[in-house]
């Protein structure tokens, strides 16, 4: 009796955890875990929760999902990965073990994260999140909550943190003088006034462009590698002892004058929209993208800069002559205003080689765009003159020397494109001029 008995608690206690299911709501949810393989058939509502209770890591995109109740009997999930959804609320209170959290690109709302204590990494981006309780999640080393509608952020508890990306929010101040491990902060767009930084001696990379910062201190910050500090209200910024930088985004600010004579290290350089005068980069010699427009300089010096790919250096009024090392160097990704020429002789603004170029060498060129033949006036008869036009490429496409001549006419017999004509005379003052062939 009492073995069959015994017999039958069994049958019963093993008939309940095969009949045991967990309520999945959503269709959608339920299809992706078919597809998974956690559920058969059609969707009915229900999964058995034997299929999921030891899942450790899963993965759901899109699928026209709006809901993931039934996530809480994932008893074993170590990963959750899911985004462009319509999932409004996420709650993985009952998913302790939980580590890696990404939910992007959905219209979450609320997260609830109080039980999490175990997560390490959480990226939420693209929601509508108004705040976030991260204070239990003390283990957290990444936290990337951008582009939602947070108007605050505490991360005091989250003293773990390399990596703080809480970009494109309403936040209007933010603390992270005690996270001494940080080496990446992006806190651009935000509402932002001031920034402490002084104790984040680790920090590589910055993005805090897009703010209202008058100031900004990184004398501390001799690692930094990459800063964007554009768009804000700077009107000044010593660089001085961040010789690991590599990168710089300073555009649109209220700066008068910036001294990178230390920065040697620098390969991207934008400073454009400030109030420059003057723009030392012969010490850069790395920089191949500069962006140096709508400011006020009166000189370029890129001699020294052998590497130069991209230049954008118009809207400056008075930039009549920038200097390089080689005018076969030039190219169309080379962008300056129509009253400034290249030479390799600047000699200085308002130099005599300079006015040389201007009046000896040209005095009108039409037409431009041309169908293919360009006619030039010089102000004076040239002895001797060279003339070289070469493709966007950099490659010659003709050479000519004309003699005891006033006027010339150049045909560019090449396919519709942008070329550059060189105009030198025989003391080496040279032109450069964009035509276009249409």
């Amino acid at each position: 009796m009492k073995t069959s008995l015994s017999l039958l608690i069994v049958l019963i206690y093993t008939n309940v955890l095969i009949a045991q299911t967990t309520a999945i709501p959503d269709a959608n949810f339920e299809q992706a875990l078919i597809n998974l393989g956690y559920d058969t058939g059609t969707p009915d509502g229900t999964v058995p929760t034997a299929n999921i209770d030891k899942v450790s890591t899963l993965e759901v995109l899109g699928f026209g999902i709006s809901s993931l109740v039934g996530i809480e009997d994932f008893a074993a999930l170590d990963s959750l990965t899911f985004y462009s959804t319509s999932v409004q609320n996420l709650d993985v209170s009952k998913n302790t073990a939980l580590r890696y959290l990404y939910c992007i690109e959905s219209q979450i709302a609320s997260l609830d994260l109080s039980k999490n204590t175990a997560l390490t990494f959480l990226n939420c981006t693209e929601n509508n999140i108004t705040s976030i309780d991260v204070s239990n999640s003390t283990s957290l080393k990444v936290l990337i909550c951008g582009e939602n509608k947070l108007t605050s952020l505490d991360v005091s508890k989250n003293m773990a943190l390399t990596e703080l990306d809480c970009y494109d929010n309403l936040i209007s101040s933010i603390d992270v003088t005690k996270h001494s491990a940080l080496k990446e902060l992006d806190c651009a767009y935000n509402q932002l006034t001031s920034i402490d930084l002084t104790k984040n001696i680790a920090l590589t990379q910055l993005d805090c462009g897009g703010n209202k910062l008058t100031n900004l201190d990184l004398i501390s910050n001799i690692n930094l590698t990459e800063l964007r500090c554009d768009y804000n209200q700077l009107t000044n910024i010593n660089l001085t002892k961040n010789t690991a930088l590599t990168r710089l985004d300073n555009d649109g600010n209220q700066l008068t004058a910036i001294d990178l004579t230390k920065n040697t290290a620098l390969a991207e350089l934008r400073v454009g929209s400030n109030q420059l005068t003057s723009l030392d980069i012969t010490k850069n010699i790395a920089v191949w993208i500069l962006d140096c427009k709508n400011n006020q300089l009166t000189s370029l010096d890129l001699s020294q800069n052998t590497s130069m790919f991209d230049l954008k250096a118009q809207n400056n009024p008075n930039l009549i002559c920038i200097e390089v090392d080689d005018l076969s160097s030039v190219t169309q990704n080379w962008v300056i205003d129509s009253t400034a020429s290249f030479s390799t002789n600047c000699s200085g603004q308002g130099s005599t080689a300079i006015n040389n170029v201007e009046s000896a060498v040209i005095y009108s060129i039409y037409p431009n765009p041309t169908t293919g033949i360009i006619h030039i006036d010089l102000e004076e008869i040239n002895t001797a003159l060279n003339t070289t036009i070469r493709n966007a490429l950099g490659q010659i496409i003709s050479t000519q020397k004309f003699e005891n001549t006033d006027n010339i006419s150049l045909d560019i017999e090449a396919p519709k494109g942008i070329y550059f004509l060189t105009l030198e005379t025989e003391i080496g003052e040279s032109k450069i001029i964009k035509i276009i062939k249409e």
